[in-house]
């Protein structure tokens, strides 16, 4: 009976500082992007689309030129303004073949409209380069 209730703590133990660690990753790895988009958002603000697009990952430029990059992120600020706010309304870590990947949703206020920002990030050598953008918004339409 008493090894049963050892085997049971242990077991217990180690259940719990496996959810304590990938919590505390979740967190850390928040914090690592929420800062990742303040520097997206200033860049953002101060037009230097191409700091942008530099800063991102490699498979984001295979996709996706800078001149193409360039046209999409000014239609944006031409008719969303800059950037005031933002509030995460999910965050989401994926890990696997050696990759890791953070996903933020964040609700966005511009200086002339509002919209939901997609941010996926690849994390290489523990920096954070922007994988996927998208911006979900009718005033991208209506203005």
């Amino acid at each position: 009976m008493k090894i049963l209730l050892k085997i049971c703590v242990i077991t217990f133990s180690l259940v719990m500082l496996i959810l304590f660690s990938s919590c505390m990753n979740l967190n850390q790895n928040k914090e690592v992007a929420e800062k990742a988009i303040q520097k997206f958002h200033e860049n953002f603000n101060n037009q230097s689309f191409n700091e942008i697009y530099n800063n991102s990952d490699k498979e984001f430029k295979s996709k996706t030129s800078i001149e193409e990059f360039n046209k999409f992120i000014s239609v944006v600020y031409s008719k969303l303004g800059p950037h005031i706010s933002s509030e995460s309304k999910m965050v989401s870590v994926t890990t696997g073949n050696m990759d890791t990947y953070i996903r933020v949703n964040q609700i966005t206020k511009f200086k002339k409209g509002s919209g939901e920002e997609l941010f996926i990030f690849s994390m290489h050598d523990k920096k954070l380069l922007l994988f996927n953008y998208n911006i979900n918004s009718k005033d991208l339409i209506i203005n």
